[in-house]
């Protein structure tokens, strides 16, 4: 019976990263391949090469990507909410006087307009 990756419980590091906790001995690696070792006389590149051809290797880098690009954007947004949320404290803080002033100075200009406009509208309804 054989198993996918994905049915094994994995045990994860505090980094996400799987922590081996079943070690193979080489002999039984060796007599599980024949007695003779699958990479003897490969070269690097190769073992490389067949290791990103894995398809069990791209779906764990898959997984890595997608939950280290989850966490990342989590962090920056929680980073950059808190950074926005300080400079606009800071700038209404500095052009509070302003700010009020430019504020009432709209209401006073705007107010007997609307409060017009209101009353010509519940008078005439249409």
């Amino acid at each position: 019976m054989s198993h996918s990756p994905h049915d094994l419980d994995l045990v994860i590091d505090s980094d996400g990263l799987p922590v081996l906790t079943e070690l193979v001995p080489e002999q039984d690696l060796q007599a599980a391949q024949g007695g003779k070792p699958r990479m003897a006389g490969m070269s690097i590149a190769d073992i490389a090469n067949d290791l990103l051809d894995s398809e069990v290797f791209q779906r764990q880098l898959d997984d890595i990507s997608r939950d280290l690009s989850r966490n990342i954007r989590l962090q920056l947004e929680q980073a950059l909410g808190i950074a926005l949320e300080n400079v606009v404290n800071e700038a209404l803080e500095h052009n509070k006087l302003r700010s009020f002033e430019l504020i009432r100075q709209q209401l006073e200009g705007t107010l007997p307009v609307l409060l017009a406009k209101i009353i010509q509208d519940e008078e005439f309804p249409v």
